[in-house]
């Protein structure tokens, strides 16, 4: 739900070459799989031979959001679909998502849900 709303659809061509393209989009694919484990922005760009300033302009250039707001989008629609169907405490569920600590959940989970983890279970 997050993603497709908060996913501008662009068009590939005046982001670049379509090789750059496949890079990015196999990127977000990897991102897809591997979004609730460690990652970083150094080795999500050596993973697509690119140097980190770059792979960032392309990625928001492609997919309309940096890499981080699309982690972070992924993450936060996991943890909405396990506080929905879990009784996970949400320091649980922040750390199943790739969260490292619960500040940074909350804040992140407001930013692109509108509201609190606690306040979509009540």
């Amino acid at each position: 739900l997050l993603s497709r709303s908060a996913l501008p659809r662009r068009d590939s061509h005046s982001a670049g070459s379509h090789a750059s393209c496949d890079l990015i989009f196999s990127s977000a694919a990897f991102i897809d799989l591997h979004f609730t484990e460690p990652l970083s922005l150094s080795e999500l760009a050596a993973a697509v031979n690119l140097e980190r300033t770059y792979y960032s302009y392309l990625f928001k250039q492609i997919i309309g959001l940096s890499p981080w707001e699309y982690i972070s989008i992924k993450r936060v629609e996991k943890a909405i679909e396990l506080l929905r169907t879990t009784d996970d405490n949400v320091l649980d569920v922040a750390v199943a998502c790739g969260f490292n600590n619960t500040a940074n959940f909350n804040k992140i989970f407001k930013k692109y849900a509108g509201s609190t983890p606690k306040s979509l279970r009540s």
